[in-house]
């Protein structure tokens, strides 16, 4: 038999919440470095995520993508000059590396918001004929 656990739900600082989104989406005083190391590190970490999801060629791939991203990581150094600008023969490089960190920081948000989407509705009763609803517990 379960035995029924009861929970406190904690509530949440909403001001405090707004502020850290209103931070996230002020671009205006950042640190280049700091915001480029971050995105990439971001793709990185999603590469290695996708790698164990697929089999074969497919998660050699995106082994590969982390392995790529984590060496543009560690090469940032030497591909910025002193005042932060990224060296002219490293831009390709550079945009690259962000484009592909987009891609798979997209598949991310993508796989997270239906994966909400999918407990909120089992959570609220979904309609679905092979659930009937039921918050299903292992």
């Amino acid at each position: 038999m379960i035995e029924k656990v009861r929970f406190t739900v904690p509530n949440p600082n909403y001001e405090y919440i707004y502020e850290i989104l209103t931070r996230a989406y002020d671009h205006r005083n950042c640190d280049f470095m700091f915001v480029l190391r971050n995105i990439l590190y971001r793709g990185s970490e999603e590469a290695n995520y996708l790698s164990f999801q697929f089999d074969d060629d497919d998660g050699e791939r995106f082994r590969q993508v982390k392995i790529y991203l984590e060496g543009i990581i560690l090469d940032l150094p030497d591909m910025l000059d002193h005042q932060g600008n990224v060296l002219a023969h490293c831009r390709s490089t550079i945009l690259e590396a962000v484009t592909l960190s987009r891609y798979l920081i997209a598949i991310e948000r993508a796989q997270t918001a239906s994966q909400l989407d999918m407990l909120e509705e089992r959570l609220e009763g979904c309609p679905c004929s092979d659930c009937h609803g039921a918050l299903k517990v292992a």
